[in-house]
């Protein structure tokens, strides 16, 4: 089984080699590293392309432009590029949780072939990468319960945006339901209102980064959020 990670970067030259190098040094090694770079001002483009000069992974890590369009558009112009079986997303300042993850991911796929999507809980780091916290996700239901209480929350999601997904429901669900219309990755949107089949797996599924620089501290990230939340 292959796994294709996206990772949407913007002016993150001092942490994207970290960010890679937990890629790299995944016990599974079936994997495929599309970095898409959204029109950085930084030196991003010179650190990418050096380490992939110095890597013996050089030929699973794809590099791409794009002018300025923000990270949805960043990640959903990436989709052209995969050619694994599952997808997971990687921001260029977090961390895959160890090095045994996508073994891990692999062996909870291949166990549960009826789930399109998996989510877990979160480790969180500072600036410097040291552990501050855990940030636990609700346990999934798939109720119609579930829509109607999406809506009184004013469209937030009441999960995790981290997600490791079957690339057809990536492509053919995800893309439309996140990238396009900016609502929760597990909301269905045709005629049946439906949601995904998710399951929550029982270890960390990333090591996310507080800090002033997030995309949730940005202009175009709380302006994605807040339409989130009036769709």
């Amino acid at each position: 089984m292959k796994i294709s990670i996206i990772m949407p970067t913007y002016n993150d030259a001092s942490t994207i080699v970290e960010t890679i190098d937990s890629v790299a040094s995944q016990s599974y090694e079936n994997w495929q590293l599309i970095i898409i770079n959204d029109g950085s001002t930084d030196n991003v483009e010179n650190v990418i392309n050096q380490y992939r000069e110095n890597s013996k992974h050089k030929n699973k890590i794809e590099y791409y432009y794009q002018e300025n369009q923000d990270q949805l558009n960043a990640i959903g112009n990436g989709i052209k590029y995969i050619n694994g079986d599952y997808v997971y997303i990687l921001h260029s300042d977090d961390l895959l949780p160890d090095d045994n993850f996508l073994q891990k991911m692999n062996d909870v796929a291949i166990q549960n072939p009826e789930i399109k999507v998996f989510i877990g809980d979160l480790v969180t780091i500072d600036e410097n990468s040291n552990y501050s916290g855990d940030l636990k996700v609700a346990k999934y239901i798939k109720s119609k319960k579930v829509l109607p209480t999406l809506m009184l929350w004013l469209g937030r999601n009441l999960y995790v945006d981290v997600i490791f997904a079957k690339k057809d429901t990536f492509v053919n669900e995800i893309y439309n339901s996140y990238l396009t219309w900016n609502m929760p990755f597990w909301t269905k949107l045709d005629e049946k209102a439906d949601i995904l089949e998710v399951k929550n797996i029982n270890f960390p599924m990333l090591k996310y980064r507080v800090h002033g620089g997030n995309y949730i501290n940005n202009e175009m990230g709380k302006l994605n959020v807040i339409n989130g939340e009036l769709r």
